[in-house]
């Protein structure tokens, strides 16, 4: 995510993205300008863009992740994933680097939704070291979505839910 300029280059913040061609992760370090993946050495979108992603390329993405990923199991003809399509691209972005955000297309992967056992849809899963860590499952506004995942991937902070430690968690109805 763009952060500042350094001799009217563009400088980032630090963080880990996932390479648009090969699919390797690249740890960023701040200030370091245009930066390309180790592995194929295409230039990074650093924008956080939510990427498609079908069954293997899943499961290599959560075995191989260097930063927890939220990913979004929706499918085309669900009304609640299609409204929540613009408020993941918009938490990608404000998270890029923190997280990578993957989107799964359920009518088209479904090994991956059979493997991950979503039932229902929009569905959001955040794993991290090869484990899913929380689940939320519908539409969420976007300060309640980043207020979830942040509890999620920082389960010991004053405003992280310990609930959300284990594996699942179902949301609160307020």
């Amino acid at each position: 995510m763009p952060v500042g300029t350094e001799a009217g280059l563009l400088t980032v913040a630090p963080g880990a993205f996932r390479c648009n061609i090969c699919e390797a992760f690249t740890r960023v370090d701040a200030g370091k300008l245009e930066p390309r993946c180790n592995a194929c050495e295409s230039t990074l979108d650093l924008s956080g863009r939510p990427q498609e992603s079908d069954a293997l390329s899943l499961a290599r993405a959560i075995a191989l992740s260097p930063v927890p990923m939220l990913v979004d199991f929706w499918s085309p003809w669900c009304s609640p994933c299609v409204l929540s399509a613009p408020i993941v691209k918009a938490l990608a972005s404000t998270l890029a680097g923190e997280i990578v955000v993957l989107t799964v297309n359920t009518q088209e992967a479904e090994e991956a939704a059979e493997t991950h056992a979503i039932y229902a849809i929009p569905t959001f899963a955040i794993f991290a070291h090869g484990e899913e860590l929380s689940r939320q499952i519908g539409l969420l506004p976007h300060g309640m979505l980043e207020s979830w995942v942040r509890a999620a991937i920082h389960p010991g902070c004053a405003s992280g839910s310990s609930r959300l430690r284990g594996k699942r968690s179902s949301p609160d109805v307020a």
